[in-house]
């Protein structure tokens, strides 16, 4: 054994490896030495019989395998050091398919585990010119950063030299340039030790991760984020985009922007979701397909990203769900934040295929309790599904700011709503608040269809990202959700805005329909009139009160419930 590879081994504890597998061993000569040196049992794998018969007869420490390189007889997370002399693979200028057969290996070795390969170069011109074409300084980086690896070459030059994770990519190129102009044999040693594999997680939401709106699927996905790598898909309808002149413009600015070194978000396009009423763009085999058919493909995307096989697949309730039916997911989690059945456009195709995914999904996070027993309802049994409601953003709600400059010149007391215009806002109710209460200011931020003519005292800001809030709120005095008395709010979720309004110091009043009844602290009013004594009596809440608000919203932040959720993914076994 040459002084490098003795170097290699002594550098990865090999005195505290059990199961220790020569792969493509030949006559085990190799496996003889390190058996030897270090009196460890060495595993031999070779496809031929004549050189593992050979390998037995070498020392009583070698036992023998016959398999197929590529299709290995053991199981994930079960092998110390994974040992490849000669690493044939490497030869092949497919570079994807060298770092699909990595990944295989990196999923038998334990945590801390090793995989180490000497390899001396015997490609062709022609084949070397392929790996450079390649550029190994993007997808191997990528593949490392996905995989867990820490990867470190052992390069000889005079002595053997441990180079960290970022020299490796810089130092196979210029191997590989050298090897073209004939400098160097092109030996190396490639040292990869198993972290914490990272997970691939995907997830699928009608919003954008960029946008002015952030929900709770948001959240959780930066839980991901923290540790794993992240492919965040946003779903949107193309006639819809155009008709709001966004279409071109989401494109630009989100898929080229970056979280994180580990995650990517990309926008899919759809020419036509379900439908209610259309014939077979209503019905339930439509409902699982029609993400086949985004601009770009779906399927393209994964697979060019690499995460068309992957560890988890998280989306929420809407057209998103048929995401389940296209990727190969160890693990599916399906936030159920809304009730399906509680839209007018939702076609009976979607319904019977929630049913399906609710029965299928590994884990289903219902928001609130209502929407736990309609889940269970539909499943039958409790088994992974969890109640797990919204949170609030301690680092920018508990912050202090400057007062907002649209502030400045308007009358106060300033009543507020912060969220969407949609079908359930009652701008009704709103103008009559409006009417009683003259003296006081309205301010409306966020997006949504808005009337082209406001009464005098309403100013409507329009949307704004997330962490731009806070000031409009802190300097408000009370928050207001005035929504219509709908089917569906039966089963809403108790929205951010209570928390975000409660960490502000600010009371709230508010409808009490369906779950918005159980909201503490807040006062309701289910007409102009009462809303308007409502908010009368918030504008008197003494300082005291409105530290309990504060107090309440910190026990309900996103870092505690990311600690539930956590126990959630390990009781289910999905880390």
């Amino acid at each position: 054994m040459k002084q490098e590879t003795y170097q290699v081994f002594k550098n990865v504890n090999i005195e505290q490896a059990n199961i220790i597998v020569d792969l493509g061993s030949g006559p085990g000569v190799v496996a003889k030495i390190l058996a030897d040196r270090f009196k460890k049992e060495i595993i031999c794998l070779d496809y031929a019989f004549d050189a593992l018969k050979n390998a037995r007869k070498l020392s009583t420490s070698i036992d023998t395998i016959q398999g197929d390189g590529y299709k290995l007889p053991f199981k994930e997370n079960t092998i110390d050091i994974i040992f490849i002399r000669e690493f044939s693979i490497l030869n092949n200028p497919d570079f994807f398919q060298t770092i699909e057969y990595l990944e295989s290996l990196q999923s038998l070795l334990k945590e801390g585990g090793y995989l180490i390969v000497i390899h001396s170069s015997n490609l062709t011109n022609k084949e070397k010119r392929g790996w450079i074409h390649y550029d190994y300084l993007n997808h191997f980086s990528w593949w490392a950063n996905l995989t867990g690896y820490d990867t470190r070459l052992f390069y000889k030059i005079s002595a053997v030299s441990i180079f960290p994770l970022s020299h490796f990519f810089t130092l196979m190129q210029l191997r590989l340039i050298s090897l073209l102009r004939g400098k160097c044999s092109g030996k190396f040693i490639l040292v990869s030790e198993k972290k914490s594999r990272k997970k691939k997680v995907v997830v699928c939401s009608y919003d954008f991760f960029y946008g002015t709106r952030k929900y709770g699927l948001h959240y959780l996905t930066e839980y991901f984020i923290k540790d794993h790598n992240v492919l965040f898909i946003t779903v949107r309808n193309v006639y819809l985009d155009i008709l709001r002149n966004m279409f071109l413009k989401k494109i630009r600015i989100v898929e080229n922007t970056k979280y994180a070194q580990n995650f990517k978000t990309f926008v899919l396009y759809v020419l036509c979701s379900p439908m209610r009423t259309v014939p077979f763009i209503k019905s339930y085999i439509y409902a699982k397909i029609f993400l086949n058919f985004s601009i770009p493909n779906i399927k393209t995307i994964l697979k060019k990203n690499r995460f068309f096989n992957c560890d988890i697949v998280m989306f929420e309730t809407n057209s998103e769900m048929g995401i389940m039916s296209i990727i190969n997911s160890k693990f599916s989690i399906y936030r159920l934040c809304d009730p399906y059945g509680g839209y007018d456009f939702v076609s009976k195709g979607q319904l019977e295929y929630e049913k399906e995914v609710i029965n299928k999904a590994s884990v289903v996070l219902a928001v609130n309790s209502q929407l736990y027993d309609y889940a269970v309802k539909l499943k039958k049994t409790e088994k992974g599904i969890y109640l797990l409601p919204n949170g609030i953003d301690e680092d920018i709600f508990f912050g202090s700011y400057p007062r907002p400059v649209e502030y400045k010149d308007i009358k106060t007391p300033i009543i507020i709503y912060v969220g969407t215009f949609q079908i359930w806002f009652d701008w009704n109710l709103l103008f009559g608040i409006a009417d009683l209460l003259t003296e006081c200011t309205i301010v409306l931020i966020g997006s949504g269809s808005v009337p082209r003519k406001l009464p005098n005292n309403v100013i409507f800001i329009g949307p704004m990202p997330h962490d731009k809030i806070p000031p409009y709120l802190q300097y408000a005095h009370v928050g207001i959700i005035p929504f219509k008395d709908l089917p569906r709010m039966e089963y809403v979720e108790t929205p951010l805005k209570y928390f975000e309004y409660l960490a502000s110091g600010i009371p709230i009043v508010s409808v009490p329909f369906g779950n918005l009844k159980t909201m503490k602290y807040a006062k309701f009013g289910i007409d102009a009139f009462t809303f308007k004594e409502g908010i009368l009596q918030a504008l008197s809440v003494s300082e005291e009160e409105k530290n309990n608000y504060r107090s309440y919203a910190k026990k309900h932040s996103w870092e505690l419930i990311f600690k539930k959720f956590e126990i959630i993914l390990r009781e289910e076994g999905i880390l």
